[in-house]
Formats: C-alpha cells, sequence, structure tokens
C-alpha cells in the first residue's frame, strides 16, 4: 500500500509541474505575438 501511495503522491508530483510548465508556454507564447505587433 505505501507504494501505491507513492506512486499517486509521484503522478500528483509530476502533474503540477506539467501544468505550471504548460501555463509558462501559454504566457510565453501570448507575449510572443505583443513583443511582434510592438516591433
Amino acid at each position: 500500500m505505501s507504494y501505491s501511495g507513492h506512486t499517486q503522491g509521484t503522478e500528483e508530483g509530476a502533474r503540477k509541474p506539467k501544468i505550471i510548465d504548460f501555463k509558462r508556454v501559454c504566457c510565453d507564447f501570448l507575449k510572443l505575438p505583443r513583443i511582434n505587433k510592438t516591433s
């Protein structure tokens, strides 16, 4: 059971960084068009 719990914790930990990276990429992607328009 301990192993199962550890696996779940790992999945949650892996999901959080992925979501953060996705938001970060989205923010960077949105910023790029703005910079291009300004330029």
